[in-house]
C-alpha cells in the first residue's frame, strides 16, 4: 500500500489513506473510501505527511502512531488487541451495523438468515437475502 491515491481502489490498499481518515473522522468505512473523501484536500495532505514504519518487534496484529504536532509535542498510542480481532472481537451489534453499510437494502434479511442458519435444513434464504437463486 505505498503507492500514491488517485482513486477510491488505491485508497483501499492505502496505509496512507487508512491512518489519514481514520485520524480527521474517527473511522475507515465505505464512505471513506468514497471518491469524495478520496480528494478531500484535508485528506489528501494528510496522507502525504504519513510515513508508516515496520517495527518487528511489534506483536502481530498490533499497531502503534505516533503523531509529531506543530507545537512540537510528540503523541503516540498503541493498539495491541484492534475492533474485530480474537482478543477484542465486535458485538453482535457491530456485526449487525457492519454488513448493514456493506450490503445496504438487503442487509436485514441477510442478518436475519445468517443467525438462523445452524437451524435451516438448507441456505436457502442465506442466497435469496443476496440476491441469488436458491
Amino acid at each position: 500500500g505505498d503507492r500514491a491515491v488517485a482513486s477510491e481502489r488505491d485508497a483501499r490498499v492505502s496505509i496512507h489513506h487508512c491512518a489519514a481518515v481514520a485520524l480527521l473522522f474517527g473511522a475507515a468505512g465505505m464512505h471513506e473510501f468514497s471518491e469524495a473523501v478520496v480528494q478531500d484536500p484535508r485528506v489528501v495532505a494528510l496522507r502525504a505527511l504519513t510515513r508508516p514504519q515496520l517495527d518487528p518487534t511489534a506483536p502481530k496484529g498490533s499497531a502503534t502512531v505516533t503523531l509529531r504536532l506543530r507545537d512540537g509535542r510528540t503523541l503516540t498510542s498503541t493498539v495491541l488487541h484492534p475492533r474485530g480481532s480474537t482478543r477484542h472481537p465486535l458485538t453482535d451489534q457491530e456485526i449487525g451495523a457492519k454488513v448493514r453499510e456493506l450490503a445496504g437494502p438487503s442487509a436485514d434479511a441477510l442478518i436475519a438468515a445468517a443467525w438462523r442458519l445452524d437451524t435451516l435444513p438448507t441456505i436457502a434464504p442465506l442466497l435469496t437475502a443476496i440476491g441469488r437463486k436458491a
